[in-house]
């Protein structure tokens, strides 16, 4: 089956074309603050260099995190789009899992990591001096050489992916918003 995966979920977008779980053609582009309009770039290009149209696409998949905020809901709420407007099944592949097969670490807050030590397991919250970080790959200001997550490596996982129709689709926060609330709660509204 063609696939096409989205990922958006790190300062680099990128978009990858996937025939059963091999990579046909891929771009990815440094876009901290334009992650859509990247994407949608790179999808026209992509599809083109394949030869292919968008409703040759037979499953359209989303990083869904974890990572920025926005970012992953970009790449999700575009994959769901186009997939509902073509009548298509989406999945999501994790944020760890674009990133590789081994320990993945993931910025989520000032001077702290997600850790996945192994596929399959659940992420632990780290600090930046955690130890098992050097053997990790990953991006943020502990990594001098960041491995961002990327659609090109979502081949290795593509089996894992389970289809659900668009409106299904939702993106993995792992962590509560770091949102600070109001010092002084709203005035009550009379009506």
């Amino acid at each position: 089956m063609r696939s096409v995966v989205v990922s958006t979920s790190s300062p680099v977008a990128s978009v990858g074309l996937y025939e059963g779980t091999v990579l046909v053609s891929a771009r990815e582009e440094r876009a901290e603050w334009a992650a859509s309009r990247a994407s949608l770039h790179a999808l026209d290009e992509v599809l083109e260099e394949a030869g292919w149209a968008a409703r040759d696409v037979g499953c359209w998949i989303a990083d869904i995190g974890p990572g920025s905020f926005t970012g992953v809901r970009v790449g999700v709420m575009l994959v769901k789009a186009i997939a509902f407007a073509l009548g298509k099944p989406v999945s999501g592949l994790s944020a760890f899992d674009l990133i590789g097969p081994t320990a993945a670490a993931i910025p989520v807050r000032r001077a702290q990591y997600l850790l996945r030590e192994l596929p399959g397991e659940e992420p632990s919250l780290v600090g930046e001096d955690d130890p098992r970080l050097a053997a990790a790959s990953g991006y943020g200001e502990r990594f001098e050489e960041p491995v961002y997550p990327s659609a090109a490596r979502a081949g290795q996982v593509l089996a894992k992916a389970v289809t659900v129709r668009p409106e299904e689709l939702a993106p993995a926060y792992m962590l509560e918003p770091s949102i600070s609330k109001p010092k002084v709660p709203y005035p009550e509204r009379r009506t």
